[in-house]
C-alpha cells in the first residue's frame, strides 16, 4: 500500500544499505533539483533517511606519498581524525583514529600502530 503525503510525490521501493531489510523511500525535490531529501515512512511518520556513512564530515588535510607505504590525513570540524595508510608493496589499508592531537600524530604517523577499519571505526 502506497503511502502519501504533503510534499512526497514519488515512492521507490529499496533496501537499508545498514540492515538490507525493505524501506519505502519517497522523494521530495521540491526546493529544487540541486536540493534533493529523502524520507521513509517509520510505519507512523515520515523520517529523512541519513546514511550511516560516519566518515562523511572528514576531510583530507595532509598526504605523505614519499614512499611504497602513503599516509592521509583526514579531520573533520570537531577535531576527531583519522590517517589512513596504505602499503603499496602489500597492497593492503589500515587505519589509525583519534579524537585530539592530529598534528602531533600526523608527525609521527610512521610510528603508529594501525589496524583494519572495523577495529578503528
Amino acid at each position: 500500500m502506497a503511502k502519501t503525503g504533503t510534499g512526497f510525490p514519488g515512492q521507490i521501493q529499496a533496501r537499508d544499505p545498514d540492515t538490507n531489510e525493505p524501506v519505502d523511500i519517497y522523494g521530495d525535490s521540491t526546493s529544487g533539483a540541486s536540493n534533493v531529501a529523502l524520507w521513509v515512512w517509520n510505519g507512523t511518520t515520515f523520517e529523512k533517511y541519513m546514511p550511516s556513512d560516519s566518515l562523511g564530515g572528514y576531510k583530507i588535510s595532509d598526504q605523505d606519498q614519499s614512499g611504497s607505504t602513503r599516509y592521509y590525513g583526514f579531520v573533520d570540524k570537531s577535531g576527531n581524525w583519522y590517517i589512513q595508510q596504505w602499503d603499496q608493496n602489500a597492497d593492503t589499508f589500515r587505519y589509525k583514529a583519534g579524537t585530539s592531537g592530529y598534528t602531533t600524530n600526523w608527525t609521527g604517523r610512521a610510528g603508529l600502530t594501525y589496524d583494519y577499519f572495523y577495529n578503528e571505526f
